[in-house]
């Protein structure tokens, strides 16, 4: 390594002994030769590669011969856009086994979420209505894969993106469930596969008459007879925590599987995942998400739409 500011972080580095620093010399450094012996070190100096007062001269001369000798260039590095919409991941929409949710933000790929290996998915944050963009967008995907229909109940009333390719229903919640229930009934022998977007899921209870309840409870435990539905739940995590101690919670949520709207993954227990690297731990940017299967996770930016 070359030379530190703290002395001390030498011996943190590179495990050398107490006081064993380099000289106080520009382009002076120390390193260690042999890793099993304890205290094999060199102090070594680097060369300049022209009269320091020219060193810029140098590089800039060299580039230039370079470019002239190769006739080329570096490819351009990949990044991630500053927008991005259901429009512009419509083409990487192939099944509901493979749907682009956004950007990996390391990767620079596109992050895709498998919908169709749980029967149920849940999707959570701080505040899912600082993410309306991301539901417009997900639903937007969903609508557009073949032979699938998708049904989004409202039970907070935040959905106002009209779209021609789903159906949106947001009251006479009982009825609605009741309808739900039917479906699971019936889309067992149907060709096509339904999945149904449930905003603020964590408020069944109380949204639902008593009735209702009985129904909701009635749906979730028969759509493990039904292979041709699944559901997306989604809701601000102190809602979603209300609803794990149902009876069908257990058997139909995966907790190493989902996705976490926005900053505060660490310090949640919906989700089980790696521990967050501090370095993550800082990001909060528009559409960051943790997109979580088999208890790994990734940061990445999501798809969203606006209202329009």
């Amino acid at each position: 390594m070359m030379q530190l500011s703290d002395d001390s972080q030498y011996r943190g580095i590179t495990e050398c002994r107490r006081n064993l620093i380099p000289k106080k010399t520009k382009g002076r450094g120390i390193c260690k030769l042999d890793s099993t012996n304890p205290d094999s070190y060199c102090e070594f100096q680097t060369a300049f590669i022209a009269p320091e007062e020219k060193e810029l001269d140098y590089i800039r001369a060299f580039a230039d011969k370079c470019m002239n000798y190769y006739k080329y260039k570096v490819k351009e590095l990949a990044k991630i856009p500053d927008d991005v919409t259901s429009e512009q991941l419509s083409s990487s929409l192939t099944t509901i086994e493979d749907v682009p949710i956004g950007f990996n933000f390391y990767e620079k790929d596109i992050a895709k979420y498998n919908f169709k290996a749980k029967k149920v998915n849940l999707i959570s944050g701080k505040d899912i209505t600082k993410n309306i963009g991301f539901i417009y967008a997900l639903s937007a995907l969903l609508a557009k894969i073949p032979n699938v229909n998708v049904r989004v109940v409202d039970m907070l009333s935040i959905f106002k993106k009209p779209m021609l390719d789903l159906r949106l229903f947001n009251d006479n919640l009982d009825v609605i469930f009741g309808a739900l229930l039917n479906d699971i009934n019936k889309i067992q022998s149907s060709l096509d596969y339904a999945i149904n977007i449930i905003i603020g899921a964590g408020r069944i209870k109380q949204k639902l008459s008593e009735a209702g309840n009985y129904i909701a409870n009635e749906m979730f435990d028969k759509m493990t007879e039904n292979k041709n539905i699944s559901f997306i739940l989604i809701d601000d995590y102190e809602q979603l925590r209300a609803i794990r101690l149902e009876p069908w919670y257990s058997k139909l949520v995966d907790p190493t599987s989902g996705i976490w709207l926005g900053e505060g993954v660490s310090n949640q227990s919906l989700f089980k995942c790696d521990e967050v690297s501090s370095e993550d731990k800082k990001y909060d940017f528009e559409g960051l998400a943790f997109n979580i299967e088999g208890s790994k996770y990734k940061v990445i930016k999501t798809v969203m739409d606006g209202d329009e």
